[in-house]
């Protein structure tokens, strides 16, 4: 005898409030970068010029070298959650809604009323850049 459609039901909805309640934790957590773990990005020979690296993008963040600072920004505008995008005129720009962010993550346009996170940097003792999701702090 098979499982009523009822049973069915019930359980798959059970299943799915599981996974959902698992989203929530800490592992599973969305951080302001979209990622849950931290990301080695290299050592800074591998920056070897000023300016805006995107090579992490898929973890949904900016690397950005000024100098001899290293700045890890997030990529999510926190409008609607979608990916920006380097822009070399205006700094980022978010390709769903027009919002627009400077260099340092703070909003030059709408619709977003908050920047774009900075995200905290640490340095190992092999010399390797670790990039954690949580923020640093978020500009003005």
């Amino acid at each position: 005898m098979g499982m009523s459609r009822r049973s069915f039901v019930i359980m798959t909805a059970g299943t799915a409030a599981a996974v959902c309640a698992g989203c929530a934790s800490r592992n599973g957590a969305i951080t302001p970068s979209g990622y849950s773990g931290s990301v080695a990005i290299g050592t800074t020979a591998d920056y070897p010029h000023d300016g805006v690296y995107d090579r992490f993008i898929r973890y949904r963040f900016f690397v950005l070298r000024r100098a001899a600072l290293f700045t890890a920004l997030s990529a999510i505008c926190p409008h609607r959650r979608c990916t920006v995008r380097n822009d070399p005129e205006k700094g980022f720009i978010c390709p769903c809604h027009g919002a627009t962010f400077d260099l340092d993550g703070r909003v030059t346009g709408g619709p977003a009323t908050s920047g774009l996170p900075h995200l905290r940097i640490t340095e190992a003792t092999t010399g390797q850049l670790i990039v954690h999701p949580e923020e640093s702090g978020s500009p003005g």
